[in-house]
């Protein structure tokens, strides 16, 4: 399951969302992990977030010339247990990126796709 920070959420089409989380069974234990995407990233991000096999991140398009590296500010934070509140992932958010932002209306989606395929052996 993802939990996203905007009402009716639509993670193929929207952009730049301050966070996402994922919760996940690992062993038979639940886990999240929660995304959170810095401000000062390059804008136009959408997030990879629908698939049911762990897999989710941030992506956008730029150009990156050879004498300026890009550096991106992304933090995790990965947790046992069921998902956590919008709130709390908020806070996190709040303190990553020295902003007071309210906690959004939310949008808790199932995954959409399917598994991932089995390894080659």
């Amino acid at each position: 399951r993802f939990l996203f920070p905007k009402a009716d959420a639509v993670p193929m089409k929207d952009l730049d969302y301050p966070w996402v989380v994922e919760s996940y069974i690992l062993r038979g234990k639940t886990y999240n992990v929660a995304f959170l995407n810095h401000p000062e990233n390059p804008t136009g991000t959408r997030f990879s977030a629908y698939r049911d096999y762990g897999r989710f991140g941030a992506f956008f398009k730029t150009t990156v010339p050879k004498e300026a590296p890009l550096t991106l500010n992304v933090r995790f934070v990965v947790g046992e247990g069921q998902l956590p509140e919008a709130a709390w992932v908020q806070e996190q958010a709040n303190a990553f990126t020295g902003k007071s932002d309210p906690v959004p209306p939310t949008s808790l989606k199932e995954s959409k796709a399917k598994s991932a395929p089995a390894p080659k052996k």
